[in-house]
């Protein structure tokens, strides 16, 4: 084994991940001092239980990590069929529930089909076109949610309503960009936008139409996570999607400085509700694993 090599294997993933280190090291489960050690080659050995760690959070083997330079021979995060994975990678992090006994219900069926074409379209101006019909959606998933109180038509209805939502702001070009290129939709696309890119008429359009929605939906969307967390078989559910708000800065303040703090406060969270055991949470985390 060449210790210098595992080493700058490590270092290199490490520095490609959307995470901190410090963040990685919670997830992992490991002290940070430990884990600093181990990355930093200040260990003689690094321990097999994290190797392992590293092997399935980035998707290489453990031979790879030893005897292959992965910053030649990997791009992180790359290795995926776009076409194959994007929208199951979608559905990790936006959840979409389908109770076989709701499909008797011909409104919930009707709203599950017309989500389901939501996350399927990848093309900004095509999913521009269809809101209105995946605003109807949600209607639909409100009738329905006040007839039988279930819970899964509340969480479909609100992972409609983010995904309209962020397909609104311009950083859902970088989205397209990036599911074009390597089918990831994670945080790392979530944070970034491209104000800086988009001509001034451009943002200020997004913009209008994002202030809109939010005003228009956002009692909706904390009123339903309100009704997940009062049952407790959706209370993982519930702080998921709380977390989602702020990832996705679906939040009464959309300014700069509240975007900052918003990001800071998912990644906190993510980490807490990891430690949890939120099922949701682990699944966002390792979705590309």
């Amino acid at each position: 084994m060449n210790k210098e090599l595992l080493i700058k294997n490590l270092r290199y993933l490490i520095d490609s991940d959307e995470f901190s280190q410090t963040s990685i090291a919670l997830m992992f489960g490991e002290k940070q001092s430990t884990f600093n050690e181990c990355v930093n080659g200040k260990r003689i050995e690094v321990p097999i239980r994290i190797l392992e760690k590293f092997s399935f959070r980035y998707n290489v083997t453990i031979d790879d990590l030893l005897y292959k330079d992965l910053s030649e021979e990997y791009e992180v995060l790359d290795n995926f069929d776009s076409e194959k994975n994007s929208n199951s990678l979608k559905r990790a992090i936006l959840p979409l529930l389908s109770p076989r006994y709701m499909f008797n219900n011909t409104m919930f069926e009707e709203a599950f089909e017309l989500t389901e074409k939501a996350f399927k379209c990848e093309n900004i101006k095509e999913f521009n076109k269809n809101i209105c019909i995946y605003e109807h959606a949600i209607d639909l998933y409100r009738t329905v949610w006040e007839e039988t109180k279930n819970c899964e038509v509340l969480a479909n209805s609100i992972s409609l309503l983010l995904w309209i939502f962020y397909r609104y702001t311009p950083s859902t070009i970088r989205l397209e960009r990036s599911l074009n290129k390597k089918g990831v939709f994670g945080m790392s696309e979530i944070r970034q936008g491209l104000l800086n890119d988009l001509s001034e008429d451009i943002c200020d359009n997004y913009e209008r139409k994002r202030s809109a929605f939010l005003k228009k939906y956002y009692d909706l969307v904390y009123d339903y996570i309100k009704e997940l967390k009062h049952n407790l078989e959706y209370v993982d559910l519930g702080d998921f999607y709380l977390t989602l708000c702020n990832i996705f800065h679906f939040v009464e303040d959309p300014s700069e400085y509240s975007r900052t703090t918003c990001n800071k406060a998912a990644e906190m969270m993510l980490i807490q509700q990891y430690y949890m055991g939120n099922k949701y949470t682990i699944q966002y985390l390792y979705a590309y694993s």
